[in-house]
């Protein structure tokens, strides 16, 4: 028997899933929305602030911003800091989607010349930098309180989160089928949003549900309490046998296997989803431990989402260049879904995206934690710790494609591969989703 399509379980038992229309998609997605997060969602980031100034030429705009990378990458720190103080005072923060990415490459390499000054011990041959980035308005670190709000608005205004949680869903469901006691183990939860679709398949599959327990991995115990305590409503709503298990880490790479209460018996799904790159900074032994901690649990299907970028290049301007390419795309995509002073887009820009471009462009070593490689870079990983990949089924396509019509823009494309599924943004795959076992 084929396994039901989460969606098919999820929009009133519908045995097809190319039949659900977009009005029933959307009424799951909102009620998931209103149940799990917007009651207990925290306070977004702050709006970004509209200057006025005139807006420049994305061409100019862009060609301005690789010079002053490339006079960063020489030590040029006169030729530096006088493009950076030219472009502070033109870059837009609320133009554009050209010149909104823009302002945050140029924040980002503004940080990126600051640490360079401060570690020299002045301030440069142009004067203080502090002025500068003052005028650049750089926040603060985001507190987790604004990381999970913007988390939940990257939920809401784009599909990638969605595409990823529902297919990475499909696949554990379908290889969970016939098991009775089945035990997830979440790599950072955050608020649980990927769960429930997932729980209700379960909970109607044919011949009755499984006993559900989830691990929920996450640094704050508030949080994981909350999480829980959402997760465990919802099961009692469905009928379901379901059990949550906390468990506080700073950090992924800090869990061991012995932290795990695991049962005789039960099936274990192992899911990862932006996850894995963390291991890239601290070396390839590390995230090979990694692996076998998690073969040690003999899981039957572990699934990983991850962006479709190479941004673990060392040599500074390869890694500049690739980011921009792919943050620029993103913020097309933005631009076209929605308004230019969305709160929304705003915190998703600046505390999701911005915070991840800052930390490409001006950290180096171990602050230098976004490494995003590509899926065949994945593929080559997993295969040499001894994982092998299963292919995306049919259901899984085609609950990708209706989930892509819950959105206002048709710029959004799937692309197919043997061993994953691709998002991307018209011809550029951004984020991909694949199972091994």
């Amino acid at each position: 028997m084929h396994s039901l399509s989460l969606l098919q379980t999820t929009l009133n038992r519908h045995h097809n899933p190319f039949v659900c229309s977009p009005f029933l998609l959307h009424e799951m997605l909102s009620s998931v929305d209103a149940k799990l997060s917007a009651a207990l969602e925290p306070a977004s980031a702050s709006a970004a602030r509209g200057r006025d100034s005139r807006a420049l030429d994305g061409s100019p705009l862009r060609e301005l911003i690789f010079e002053c990378a490339q006079a960063v990458a020489r030590h040029d720190l006169d030729r530096s800091l006088g493009i950076l103080r030219y472009l502070a005072s033109k870059v837009p923060e609320a133009g554009d989607a050209g010149e909104r990415v823009g302002a945050y490459f140029t924040r980002a390499l503004a940080c990126r010349v600051a640490k360079r000054l401060e570690a020299a011990g002045g301030n440069g041959p142009e004067g203080d930098h502090s002025e500068l980035l003052a005028s650049l308005r750089i926040p603060d670190a985001p507190s987790q309180e604004e990381i999970h709000a913007a988390y939940l608005a990257l939920n809401r205004v784009t599909p990638f989160l969605r595409f990823a949680h529902l297919t990475a869903n499909q696949a554990i469901v379908e290889e969970m089928e016939g098991e009775d006691i089945v035990h997830l183990v979440d790599f950072e939860i955050m608020q649980g949003v990927q769960w429930p679709p997932l729980m209700q398949a379960l909970a109607e599959r044919p011949g009755g549900p499984p006993h559900l327990r989830l691990t929920g991995i996450g640094s704050s115990p508030d949080i994981l309490r909350q999480t829980g305590n959402r997760l465990a409503d919802f099961a009692r709503t469905l009928n379901l046998p379901f059990e949550f298990l906390p468990l506080v880490a700073g950090g992924i790479e800090q869990v061991s296997v012995d932290m795990f209460s695991k049962r005789e018996g039960e099936v274990v799904a192992v899911n990862c989803v932006l996850q894995l790159n963390r291991f890239l900074e601290k070396g390839p032994d590390s995230l090979k431990a990694f692996l076998e901690m998690i073969q040690t649990l003999r899981p039957k299907v572990v699934t990983l989402a991850e962006r479709e970028a190479n941004h673990n290049q060392p040599q500074f301007l390869d890694r500049f260049g690739e980011a921009y390419r792919h943050y620029a795309i993103i913020f097309d995509s933005l631009e076209a879904t929605l308004p230019p002073r969305s709160p929304d887009r705003v915190t998703v820009e600046e505390v999701w995206f911005g915070r991840e471009i800052a930390n490409i462009v001006s950290c180096d070593g171990a602050d230098w934690v976004e490494r995003h490689e590509t899926f065949e870079q994945w593929r080559e990983i997993m295969e040499s710790a001894g994982f092998h990949s299963l292919p995306p089924s049919t259901f899984a396509l085609a609950q990708a494609k209706l989930l892509l019509r819950y959105y206002p823009s048709e710029g959004y494309r799937l692309f197919e591969n043997d061993d994953c599924l691709l998002l991307g943004w018209q011809d550029h795959p951004l984020f991909t989703v694949s199972s091994w076992h």
